[in-house]
């Protein structure tokens, strides 16, 4: 991807990375959605504004759904463009997150719009939402005409309140159960779900297959009706591993695509819809190959146990892969960033001169939308399968992309980054 035309100077982001140490953590001990707490250290990149590539120009003028589908194909990530006209209040660049809490005005109107637009973007014959989040950032303690409330779901028993109290998340989760078999869970504003500095991919593939047959009996049924779990099935019966472990990953790897005949295809995807302009902590994606060259930053797998519906045999974890850096290659960076000259970013974020750790001909190349509207649309991939091959291999399908809210300094402006996240599943 090429950056867009006329930047002469760089926005910046401030990133989070874990970092490797010998912390002990049992995820079943954790609450659903608490992700394990380690030491991390800031690295700064340069953000490249995708507008151009994906809409055409400034005013969107080139923008097609053809040209959506062919950015989300290569790199795995793309934006197109939502009508938000159907939405309360009737100015769209004025809904607040609290908006976006009444679950009957999801379920009627703006999931059916999710569904429609995978559709249109991949050509998949059927899209189970499996849950939402709404979002707001660091400033948004306060929200104009927004009530608070305990923070009660939509599928959710029991109240689960979560608090942020120096940055991390306190989880109380007594009689916490689903209600619904197939109904997704929605996380509100009022839980202070937060935007997350730390690059991470929220599937890895053995975290699908368990989520195909763990999750919901929905998407269960779909999955073997479309063939995707019997193929699984097979291959690992002839392999004699199990498809829900790691042994299973290098044989499903080489034969679900095999010879280049695509294996029954299922996806996982994020709908990411800002409420207002975002003017600060975007949301920034990264090819995964270009991590390729980096020497100090790899991606490591974390889990997180899922909330399952009444019907099936209770909840599971879900592996994702979270960007980590060593302890050794973290104490050097420091050092670096210590010892240079850092250049204070002038008031449009714009700064001329960075460590040089952090501008490595190697580094990952991020992509964000500069002042995010809310009827543009962001679509990420949590996991393909279309991009299964042997380790080594090249696909021509992109799976899941790292992504991130990075701090832009300076560059910020205006009132907290609200959002809404829909998270989904789809089947050809």
């Amino acid at each position: 991807m090429h950056r867009s035309p006329g930047a002469d100077k760089q926005i910046f982001g401030t990133f989070q990375v874990n970092v490797f140490g010998d912390t002990v953590d049992d995820p079943w001990a954790r609450g659903y959605l608490t992700r394990r707490q380690n030491k991390r250290i800031e690295r700064i990149f340069p953000l490249h504004d995708f507008r151009d590539e994906v809409f055409g120009n400034p005013q969107g003028d080139g923008w097609s759904w053809s040209r959506s589908a062919e950015l989300l194909k290569r790199h795995g990530f793309t934006a197109v463009k939502f009508d938000t006209s159907k939405f309360v209040p009737a100015d769209a660049n004025q809904a607040t997150s609290c908006d976006f809490d009444d679950v009957e005005v999801l379920e009627d109107i703006y999931f059916p719009q999710v569904k429609q637009a995978l559709v249109k973007l991949t050509g998949a014959k059927e899209i189970f939402i499996t849950n939402s989040i709404v979002r707001r950032g660091e400033t948004g303690a306060s929200i104009d005409g927004c009530t608070k409330t305990t923070g009660d779901r939509s599928n959710f028993q029991h109240v689960q309140d979560t608090a942020v109290t120096n940055g991390e998340n306190k989880t109380e989760e007594a009689n916490y159960k689903a209600l619904h078999d197939n109904k997704p869970t929605h996380l509100k504003s009022s839980d202070n779900a937060r935007p997350s500095r730390v690059p991470h991919m929220d599937y890895t593939p053995l975290g699908a297959r368990c989520a195909i047959r763990s999750w919901r009996p929905d998407i269960y049924h779909a999955a073997v009706k479309s063939g995707v779990i019997p193929t699984e099935d097979a291959i690992c019966a002839s392999a004699q591993v199990d498809p829900q472990t790691h042994d299973s990953d290098a044989v499903i790897n080489s034969e679900y695509n095999y010879g280049g005949k695509l294996g029954p295809r299922y996806a996982a995807y994020s709908v990411w819809r800002p409420l207002h302009t975002v003017t600060r902590d975007p949301l920034a994606m990264a090819p995964r190959c270009t991590f390729n060259g980096n020497q100090e930053l790899t991606f490591a797998p974390r889990y997180l146990k899922v909330l399952a519906a009444p019907s099936m045999k209770g909840d599971f974890l879900r592996e994702l892969e979270a960007l980590f850096i060593t302890e050794e290659n973290a104490m050097k960076a420091a050092n670096e960033n210590a010892n240079t000259d850092r250049a204070t970013p002038g008031a449009n974020g714009e700064v001329e001169q960075l460590p040089s750790s952090s501008l490595a001909s190697s580094d990952p190349q991020w992509y964000y939308l500069a002042e995010q509207k809310p009827n543009e649309v962001i679509v990420l991939k949590f996991f393909d399968s279309a991009a299964l091959v042997d380790d080594g291999q090249h696909s021509e399908e992109a799976s899941s992309v790292p992504h991130a809210s990075p701090d832009i300094g300076k560059a910020s402006y205006g009132s907290a980054r609200e959002s809404i996240e829909v998270r989904c599943i789809a089947f050809w």
